[in-house]
Formats: C-alpha cells, structure tokens, sequence
C-alpha cells in the first residue's frame, strides 16, 4: 500500500527528511531544557537560566544536512541578540561556506536563496506557510 504525501505537492522523501529534522530539534530541544525559575509569586514572574526554551533548526534545501541546531541563550549570553533563530542562521551560513563555497558567479541572495530558507518558486505566495523545507 502505498502513502501519498501529506502536503500537496510534498514528496514522501521531503516529507520524511522534515519529520527527522523535527524529531531532532525536539531531541535537541529535550536534552538542553531549561527548567523555568520562579521569581516571585505572580503567573509572570518565571524567567530562564538560558533564556526560554525555543530552538530552531536550518536544514541544506540541496541535499538535506543539519546545517545548524540552536536554542535561545539570551540570559545566559547576557545578550538580547543570542535568540535561536538568529545563531542557528549564523551556524547554518558557516558551515555551508565550509561545506559549499560560493561561485563568484552567484550573487550572496541567489546563494542562500538556493541554499537555505527557499524551495522551489518566485512568488511570496509560493513560500508563505508552506510548512515544509523544499
């Protein structure tokens, strides 16, 4: 029996590399918890060792590798810059330069455009909320 995709237009191969790389951010995410800190009595008075629990994870849209995992350290780091998001893509664009050298030939958007964060298309609307890497 054969299990089509579960995103229109999403391949089983692109839709098994996204659920590994999600099973492995929340791995990551498990075995670097940082447990809540209680500062006073009220709902809001928690804070963090790190800086929060989010993480985030880039993955090479050619060929699938982690280019990079990271978690918020914003506390720790004692630096408001220090979110996931921003030192995952500060990870995931040194090891791609390792990894892929860019051709003079390619303009720096065109290079990450192809390597990082977009799939196939040219409209915003073929990136918006497509739940999936390409």
């Amino acid at each position: 029996m054969s299990v089509g995709p579960a995103t229109p237009g999403l391949l089983p191969a692109q839709a098994e590399r996204d659920a590994v790389a999600f099973l492995g951010l929340l791995s990551f995410l498990y075995l670097t918890w940082d447990p809540p800190i209680r500062t006073g009595a009220g709902v809001n008075d928690v804070t963090h060792h790190a800086g929060l629990n989010i993480g985030a994870i880039v993955v090479d849209n050619i060929d699938g590798e982690v280019l990079g995992i990271a978690r918020n350290v914003i506390h720790s780091a004692e630096s408001p810059v220090e979110h996931a998001e921003q030192r995952v893509i500060r990870a995931a664009i040194q090891r791609l330069h390792a990894k892929r050298a860019r051709s003079e030939t390619i303009s720096v958007e065109q290079y990450y455009r192809g390597s990082l964060f977009y799939g196939p298309g040219v409209a915003t609307r073929d990136f918006i909320d497509s739940g999936r890497s390409s």
